[in-house]
């Protein structure tokens, strides 16, 4: 019995995240109708951004486009700052052929990973400003330099994608 099922049957706290990361598990061990059910499991205990784009996830995986995008969507509008949510609903938008709300989509996460890769080149030169500092935050450093590094391969993701759109509507530039 794994943890977050233990959670789930104690049913006291942490359910909807037990639901989450249960749903996240079974979403990546491609079995979608039980990622489903705890996902809108969780969903009804708590809506979070993060919950709300796994279940579109989830829906784009069953091939429900209208619902995808609705999540996509809904997460966006609770937590702008959710990159994902904006690469996403830029794919699924670029899936139904709606080119030009499909680039929207697209810049919003490039410039999205733009910012995040300079907040955290801040803190990151922040907690490295002294030898004695990068040795006591040596592993929180190592985590913003790889999150730093997974920002840039979005943001450069979604700039060829948006250069794809772009093509796409016979338009230039950005």
């Amino acid at each position: 019995e794994d943890r977050t099922t233990r959670l789930v049957d104690l049913g006291f706290w942490f359910v909807a995240d037990a639901h989450y990361w249960r749903a996240w598990n079974q979403y990546r061990l491609e079995d979608v109708a039980a990622a489903r059910r705890d996902i809108d499991r969780a969903k009804a205990l708590e809506p979070t951004p993060q919950t709300l784009l796994l279940s579109g996830l989830i829906a784009w995986r069953e091939t429900r486009i209208d619902a995808a995008e609705t999540e996509f969507q809904a997460a966006l509008d609770q937590d702008y700052g959710l990159c994902d949510a904006a690469t996403y609903l830029g794919g699924v938008r670029a899936e139904r052929r709606r080119w030009p709300e499909s680039l929207a989509a697209v810049q919003h996460a490039e410039q999205c990973s733009a910012l995040s890769i300079a907040a955290r080149r801040k803190a990151l030169a922040e907690l490295a400003a002294t030898e004695a500092s990068a040795r006591s935050h040596a592993r929180r450093i190592a985590s913003l330099e790889r999150a730093i590094t997974e920002a840039e391969r979005r943001r450069d993701e979604a700039s060829r994608n948006a250069a794809l759109i772009r093509q796409q509507l016979g338009v230039s530039g950005p």
